[in-house]
């Protein structure tokens, strides 16, 4: 009897585990799509990122075929660590913008308290509203925050 209440309650713990599961990777491809979409110059970022990411893998990728050729003398390698050293290069190539994204986020939420602390200090200088966002976007301490203010 008390057996299988343990399993009619180990039974239950993983059906919420996989929910959470679930939740994580609809939360981590919806903020994908949320950096994919914050791209400002898509084609600048396909010729400057993700192409010669691309480039890149397939490059380590093929080594193995290309150096015993290029090589006067017999190399014994791996082909497993050049696929892996392959994927790395096109994975980070796909995921930059959400790298980019993320960190981002990070340093607007850590400069966020002495941002505020500013725009407060400002306004209390009697400073147009314009005055304000153009005096702290051209603040290079604030790095992102000041450059969502110069789009505001």
């Amino acid at each position: 009897m008390a057996e299988e209440n343990e399993n009619k309650k180990n039974k239950f713990k993983g059906l919420f585990k996989k929910k959470k599961d679930e939740t994580k990777k609809n939360r981590f491809i919806k903020e994908l799509k949320i950096a994919y979409r914050s791209i400002e110059d898509f084609k600048k970022f396909l010729k400057t990122v993700l192409l010669p990411f691309i480039f890149l893998g397939i490059l380590v990728w093929s080594m193995p075929f290309i150096l015993p050729s290029v090589l006067p003398f017999p190399i014994d390698l791996d082909p497993v660590t050049f696929i892996v050293g392959g994927l790395v290069p096109i994975i980070l190539g796909i995921f930059y913008p959400y790298i980019n994204w993320k960190n981002r986020e990070n340093d607007i939420n850590g400069k966020m308290h002495y941002f505020i602390t500013h725009v407060r200090v400002l306004a209390i200088s009697d400073l147009s509203l314009k005055d304000i966002i153009n005096m702290i976007g051209g603040k290079p301490v604030y790095k992102s925050l000041g450059e969502e203010m110069k789009r505001v």
